[in-house]
């Protein structure tokens, strides 16, 4: 008659407490891919929107909807765009609000860009 081993039962309990570890590990995986995910839609934004009033040289109505269709292509909500800038350069900062998948990093992203003006 063979006696049950006392193996069985520690590698049931080496998983009861590494099993959470690897979850956590995987929620923290998938939320910093998400973060990153944002900062750069919201970094391309920016980054276009200078581009545009750099370019057209308008009111800004131009380069704030190229923000806002940009962060919106991305999954980002509730965008905000500030232009400034002087006679010979544009600065556009742009901050939007994206969804988390468990709420571990910071829910609003922004990102600036600054390009010299087109001269016509």
């Amino acid at each position: 008659m063979k006696r049950r081993g006392e193996r069985g039962l520690s590698e049931s309990v080496q998983w009861v407490l590494v099993a959470p570890v690897f979850v956590l590990a995987l929620l923290a995986l998938v939320e910093g891919l998400l973060w990153l995910h944002a900062r750069t839609v919201v970094t391309e934004a920016a980054f276009a929107a200078a581009e545009a009033q750099a370019a057209y040289d308008t009111r800004g109505d131009v380069a704030t909807g190229v923000a806002v269709r940009v962060t919106a292509s991305g999954g980002l909500d509730a965008p905000q765009v500030q232009l400034s800038g002087d006679a010979q350069w544009v600065r556009v900062a742009v901050t939007a609000h994206h969804e988390g998948f468990v709420g571990w990093f910071p829910e609003t992203v922004s990102a600036t860009a600054t390009r010299p003006r087109e001269r016509t």
